[in-house]
Parts: structure tokens; C-alpha cells; sequence
């Protein structure tokens, strides 16, 4: 048996066990011995009381993984474009680090559990300043009432950074802490690293696309929400936001096509699509004429191939 968990989630090395009997061994950094049958919480070692028995099995474990070779596309760690975009898909590919999961060399998670609480709290804390978005409209008052929630989340995050370099969750939290810290040339990096590593996650596009149109990079911000839109459509939100950085850079013609599928995202006849349908109406009046033309006539103009 194993546990690739760890590594894909903090990149931490994964386990692997064998079961014999009543005893569960569980390999790491060091062995770990568990009598299940009285101990069926593992909350007992034995490893130190039975060496012969950890011996026994850790030899048991080597057959085991020599005697079932990984599948190809595990022995080599990578996949063809073909399996990435299939998986995308189906919602399971991210980015493959390109290393050992087994790697001994890689922090042991039973040594790393204090890491999950301080991830716990930095995501608390972050959660915490989010939910003033609903309580206060204006930056001033979010920074009266809730900054020092950011600071504390900022300082997790950064003692996380230092323990384990290489967790993958790192640079989405800490990019949208300095985000929100207004801190952009920390966050623009951070974010594109994320996106870099998880590329197949909206989530991850549409919190860069916001802080590039926080920065004044309105083309950037476009970009990257198309690319989020890529991925999941179904987001009435996404759209929303399209239309705003488009208008702000003056691509008429992707808010046009961004204002239609907003509306068309909402059921015919709910309150949700009439205030759509009123909001991209008046939305509509910002365009100058000339240019309001310019894009009808380029949207209903057959397209030659991409731009």
C-alpha cells in the first residue's frame, strides 16, 4: 500500500506500508510498527521492540514494489499532451513536479504535522479578511477592521515558504495575501508561479487576472480570465470580470462577446437575468458609437481563423 498525498499535495515524501497478520509496517524516514489488532489507532510503535519484524517486512516491501513495476507513464513521470488534456478534462491533471514521490531526501510527513495546523491558521485568517468584502465597502475601512488579519496570514505563510520551499500551495496563498496587501510586484510572481504549477485550475488564472487589473494591466487581466473562462464557462463571474478588463482595454469586441455569454449564463426570466440583462445595458452606453459599430460589425463578421 501507498500514499501519494503528501507529495501532491505539499510535496512531502509519500509512504509506502505492508500489511502482515495483525502488523502494519509504514515506511518514511524511519520504520513505524503497529500491532492493529491491539492497537488499531496506531498510536503505539513497536518498531523499537521488534527489529526482526520490521526487517522481515521492509524486505517483504522491496519484493512488493520490485515485484509490481509502476505503470509507464509512473516510471517515466511525465504524460504526452494527449493524457494532460484528457485528464484536464475529466478535472484531475495538475502540474507534475518531474520527481521521486519516494524521494528520501523529501521532508517526512509524520515529522510535518505541526505544518498543517500553521496552514490552517493562515488560511483562517485569510478567510477572516475575505469576509469583510460583505461588511465594508471601501479598502480603508477593510484595512481599519481586518489588515492585521492579512499581516498574520503573511507571516504563516512565510514561515511555511522557509520550512518547505517547494509546497505547491504556497505561492497561490502567499500571492493573494500580498494581492490584498496591495503588495503587487510580490504578488504578480507568486500568483504566475501558481499558475505555472497548477496550470488546469480556474481559480488559480482568475486571482492573477485580478491582481494584473489591480496593477493597471488590464491586457494581462483579459488574458488570463479568457484562459480561466477556458477552463470552466459555467462561471457567471469569470464573464463578469472579462467585461470589466476588456472595457478597460478597450477590446470592444471580446466585452461584447463576454456581455452576451454573462447574460446567457443566467436562467431566462430569474431576477438574476434581468439584473444581468440592465447592467450590460447600461454597460453598453460606455461604448463610444464609433467604436460600439466597429465591434457589432467584428462580431457578426465571419472569423477568418484566431486572432
Amino acid at each position: 500500500m501507498q500514499s501519494l498525498t503528501p507529495y501532491y499535495n505539499y510535496r512531502w515524501r509519500a509512504l509506502r506500508g505492508v500489511l502482515w497478520r495483525d502488523h502494519k509496517l509504514v515506511r518514511g524516514s524511519t520504520p513505524e510498527l503497529y500491532a492493529l489488532k491491539r492497537d488499531p489507532d496506531e498510536l503505539d510503535d513497536v518498531a523499537g521492540k521488534r527489529s526482526d519484524l520490521v526487517a522481515d517486512l521492509s524486505r517483504r516491501l522491496e519484493q512488493l514494489v520490485a515485484e509490481h513495476a509502476p505503470l509507464s507513464w509512473a516510471a517515466s513521470r511525465s504524460m504526452t499532451a494527449d493524457e494532460v488534456e484528457l485528464l484536464a478534462s475529466l478535472g484531475y491533471a495538475e502540474h507534475h513536479a518531474g520527481e521521486d514521490p519516494f524521494d528520501p531526501t523529501l521532508p517526512d510527513p509524520r515529522e510535518r504535522i505541526g505544518d498543517i495546523e500553521l496552514i490552517n491558521e493562515a488560511g483562517l485568517n485569510f478567510r477572516r479578511w475575505s469576509e469583510l468584502y460583505t461588511q465594508y465597502a471601501t479598502a480603508w475601512q477593510r484595512d481599519q477592521h481586518g489588515r492585521h488579519f492579512l499581516e498574520k496570514a503573511r507571516s504563516l505563510a512565510l514561515e511555511l515558504r522557509e520550512r518547505n520551499p517547494r509546497d505547491p500551495t504556497l505561492p497561490m496563498l502567499l500571492g493573494a495575501i500580498e494581492s490584498e496587501l496591495r503588495n503587487y510586484d510580490a504578488a504578480i510572481p507568486l500568483l504566475e508561479q501558481a499558475a505555472r504549477e497548477r496550470p488546469f485550475e480556474p481559480e488559480q488564472r482568475a486571482r492573477l487576472a485580478d491582481t494584473y487589473a489591480r496593477a493597471q494591466r488590464p491586457s494581462d487581466a483579459m488574458r488570463e480570465m479568457q484562459r480561466a473562462i477556458e477552463l470552466d464557462a459555467k462561471q457567471p463571474a469569470y464573464h463578469q470580470m472579462l467585461i470589466g478588463y476588456a472595457l478597460q482595454a478597450r477590446e470592444f469586441d471580446i466585452a461584447l462577446r463576454a456581455m452576451d455569454r454573462y447574460v446567457g449564463a443566467m436562467q431566462v426570466g430569474s431576477s438574476e437575468h434581468r439584473d444581468a440583462t440592465s447592467w450590460v445595458a447600461e454597460l453598453k452606453q460606455r461604448i463610444p458609437e464609433g467604436e460600439w459599430r466597429s465591434a457589432a460589425e467584428s462580431e457578426a463578421a465571419p472569423k477568418a481563423g484566431p486572432r
